[in-house]
């Protein structure tokens, strides 16, 4: 029954015609005929986005995932979103392996409703909490839409530093180790989900002036609300950079979107150096280029591309931002409507070819040890008479009190 009433509506969205007030006519009977208890299948659900729309959009672009998973995807977001009581959830993309392939859904939690774990004791640096920085969002994965989806572990500062430094295909295989040097500290789902913090992080756009901070909030740092009176930019005007921005906070070195609290008890001399926080919504304008490979050339690939698709369609105007960075990172605007989608191998674009990095320098030769002297007859002879003498008196000394 869910897939039917999915099913009817794909082909109202993709069919127009005479008859489409008789197909939603039937689509909505349906929706009235499912059992009782069964989940809700409403695609204007807030928390679920409608698969079919975006799907169509990153067409234009020539990426996405076949049709035919669409309602299978829907149902599998909508049970997820009801199972863990989360306030919405999208389809993140998909990240190919060698031998199965992830389809990953990103969950928002209901204000409030964040787990409370313990304090991890797992490396030098303390991880942020669900709810906060890089683990802001829960991720599910799976290898096909009608499989169950795995809730992928909290990202943890040490697998973001260790992904950074490595490069490897993902197997399909959430158990799987981790071949690498330097050594990976966890299986291929930490990795995963180090690798969706760091994608997550540098693609997921918005157009600027959608959102803005809660200036109102008394928590640090201050969550992002939308906008009531944002007006959509026209289509063309879309088509620059200055009018896209990041909706999440940059990745720093120590694998941490904030930096660690400083003490209160903490002097200034012995307080670290911190790094400077990339706060979200930067502009894209400012992201780094990706160098190109051959320096002398003098030119450089920017980070994103952007382009305008059938801009004779005042509303239908679709325009995608593509990133050079992380390659299968797509992002769509439609008339104010946002949406972003990931379908690639994983690993970030290097100006370079990637080179491992070396193992520690091998051992040298150990240093010659330098040979003794032997001692003489002589010098072993007065060693062995001061051993016999010392031995000697001590007898004596043990024999004087009993003969008195």
């Amino acid at each position: 029954m869910l897939q039917c009433i999915y099913w009817l509506r794909v082909y109202i969205s993709w069919y127009s015609g005479a008859d489409r007030t008789s197909w939603c006519d039937i689509a909505d009977l349906l929706r009235f005929l499912r059992p009782a208890g069964q989940i809700d299948t409403s695609i204007e659900d807030e928390g679920v986005p409608n698969l079919v729309d975006e799907a169509a959009w990153f067409e234009w672009a020539g990426v996405g995932v076949a049709r035919e998973e669409l309602p299978r995807l829907f149902a599998a977001m909508t049970a997820l979103k009801t199972e863990h009581g989360l306030k919405a959830v999208r389809f993140f993309g998909k990240v190919l392996g060698t031998k199965a392939d992830y389809y990953v859904v990103e969950g928002t939690y209901v204000p409030g409703a964040e787990p409370t774990l313990p304090t991890s004791t797992h490396g030098a640096t303390p991880p942020e909490a669900p709810g906060m920085g890089l683990n802001t969002h829960i991720y599910f994965a799976a290898s096909d839409p009608s499989s169950k989806f795995v809730r992928l572990p909290d990202v943890l500062p040490e697998t973001i530093v260790a992904a950074c430094k490595i490069k490897k295909y993902f197997t399909g295989d959430l158990a799987a180790p981790v071949k690498a040097y330097p050594t990976f500290p966890g299986k291929e789902a930490d990795y995963l989900r180090a690798q969706i913090a760091r994608i997550a992080a540098a693609t997921v756009l918005v157009p600027a002036g959608k959102f803005a901070f809660d200036e109102e909030a008394e928590t640090e740092p201050k969550p992002l609300i939308k906008l009531e009176d944002f007006e959509a930019k026209p289509a063309a005007e879309m088509a620059e950079a200055d009018s896209w921005c990041h909706l999440r906070a940059g990745v720093l070195k120590i694998g941490r979107a904030t930096n660690l609290p400083i003490p209160e008890d903490a002097e200034e001399e012995d307080a670290p150096e911190l790094e400077e926080e990339v706060p979200p919504l930067a502009p894209i304008s400012s992201d780094a280029p990706v160098a190109d490979p051959l320096p002398e050339s003098g030119t450089e690939t920017p980070a994103w591309s952007i382009k305008l698709y059938c801009p004779q369609a005042r509303d239908g105007a679709v325009v995608i931002a593509k990133s050079h960075r992380w390659p299968g990172a797509y992002s769509a605007v439609v008339k104010g409507k946002h949406a972003n989608l990931y379908v690639g191998y994983g690993a970030e674009a290097s100006a370079t070819p990637f080179t491992p990095t070396p193992p520690p320098p091998i051992m040298g030769e150990a240093e010659d040890v330098g040979e003794e002297t032997d001692v003489s007859l002589a010098a072993e002879n007065e060693v062995l008479k001061a051993i016999d003498e010392e031995r000697m008196r001590a007898e004596a000394a043990v024999e004087e009190p009993q003969e008195e």
